[in-house]
């Protein structure tokens, strides 16, 4: 396929589609403490009715809150529409890699310590957004 405005314009379109209404999240960093930062994500979708597939990725965990857990991003299977990353900071760019290797379009990350934390976490940001854009992922957090 070529790469012409339309179809840029058409790829944007899906991937706010499915950031917007996924059919499938997964939930890197879940805690099987769901009063957790990292548990509240899985606590909330189960809260609130989600109805699509919830992949909480816990490499100790069997099942986090009755939903079965996988160990990595790379167990996941094909076609997960969001992530929602709860991880420190020095582990996002890493797992942004890992996201784009299973064509996950968008992740929602809970990570402070990026530029509000002085220079440091300034140029941390930077690489995070080069790596992003490199891999075509869409970050929102």
């Amino acid at each position: 396929m070529q790469d012409t405005p339309a179809n840029q314009v058409d790829q944007q379109a899906n991937a706010l589609q499915r950031m917007l209404q996924p059919n499938s999240i997964a939930i890197v960093g879940a805690s099987s403490d769901l009063n957790k930062v990292s548990g509240r994500p899985l606590k909330y979708l189960l809260e609130k009715g989600y109805k699509g597939a919830i992949y909480p990725i816990n490499p100790k965990a069997k099942d986090i809150a009755g939903v079965a857990a996988v160990p990595d991003i790379a167990s996941l299977p094909d076609g997960v529409d969001l992530a929602v990353v709860v991880l420190p900071a020095e582990q996002i760019e890493a797992t942004v890699i890992e996201l784009a290797k299973k064509k996950i379009p968008v992740a929602v990350v809970f990570a402070s310590g990026f530029g509000e934390m002085g220079a440091e976490g300034k140029a941390m940001e930077t690489s995070l957004q080069q790596a992003a854009q490199k891999a075509d992922i869409r970050i929102l957090g």
